[in-house]
């Protein structure tokens, strides 16, 4: 496994990635849609901002996930 600095290239996979992570049991009083387009505009933020270092986890050329 590889951990590098996020590339150009990355930034469609991690949002699709943030995407996922909203796919989790919220508690009853949470608005589903609602968290999952929020997950959506922070990892869009996240991956536009120029200040913003975010490192992925990759093997074999497959992003496996990523941390900011």
């Amino acid at each position: 496994m590889l951990i590098r600095q996020m590339e150009n290239k990355d930034k469609k996979k991690i949002i699709s990635l943030a995407e996922r992570f909203s796919d989790i049991v919220f508690m009853g009083y949470r608005n589903i849609e609602k968290m999952k387009r929020k997950q959506t505009e922070l990892a869009q933020a996240s991956v536009e901002a120029d200040d913003s270092t975010i490192f992925v986890a990759e093997q074999d050329e497959i992003l496996l996930g990523y941390t900011s």
